[in-house]
């Protein structure tokens, strides 16, 4: 309940969990729920911090939405974005990339797959069109991935999309990078590469 932690907030309970605990901040956004969210941002949460940044958590929630049900995919796609932009909103980095043992377990079959990576080259992976939106919106690189090709050039989102097979996001994410002052430097090592 919002009073109780409000009460326990007060009293100086941390919003920060121990080391392999999902933390109170984690939960609440595993659950999109702004409300406590936004007591935790009245606190004076750290969104970023490590070792789980709340933008990485969002991702694993919005994957999730596309298992659920049809008939409920739609508002939970809405709360799970609802919460995204909340802590966006709030100061979360959208061009903080993964750590590149992100919760101890590097498994290429996981989804979402992040090592090392942005949100937005997560967002262009798997082809989530409105979670790029939503973090270009919020000032992310168009350029940054966090992935480099073998040569160490890096490897821009547009890329990562067009690989991945969606070409629409793709195109999208290239206009972004012209518009970008660091996408024309990304373009060009992509070019070349």
């Amino acid at each position: 309940c919002l009073a109780t932690a409000g009460r326990l907030l007060a009293a100086g309970a941390a919003v920060t969990g121990a080391p392999g605990d999902p933390s109170p901040l984690a939960k609440a956004m595993d659950g999109a729920d702004v409300g406590f969210l936004q007591l935790f941002a009245d606190a004076g949460a750290d969104f970023n911090r490590r070792p789980e940044p709340l933008i990485f958590t969002a991702l694993f929630w919005y994957a999730s939405v596309e298992a659920s049900p049809p008939a409920q995919r739609a508002a939970q796609e809405t709360r799970s974005l609802g919460a995204m932009e909340f802590v966006l909103a709030h100061g979360a980095d959208p061009d903080l990339a993964a750590a590149g043992r992100w919760d101890a377990v590097e498994d290429a079959s996981r989804r979402p797959y992040m090592a090392g990576e942005t949100p937005l080259a997560v967002a262009a992976r798997y082809g989530w069109t409105d979670v790029a939106q939503l973090l270009l919106r919020y000032g992310a690189d168009p350029a940054a991935s966090g992935i480099t090709a073998e040569d160490g050039t890096p490897v821009p989102p547009s890329e990562i999309a067009r690989r991945a097979g969606h070409a629409r996001l793709a195109m999208l994410l290239r206009q972004q990078e012209r518009h970008h002052p660091a996408g024309t430097t990304a373009m060009a090592a992509a070019a070349s590469g």
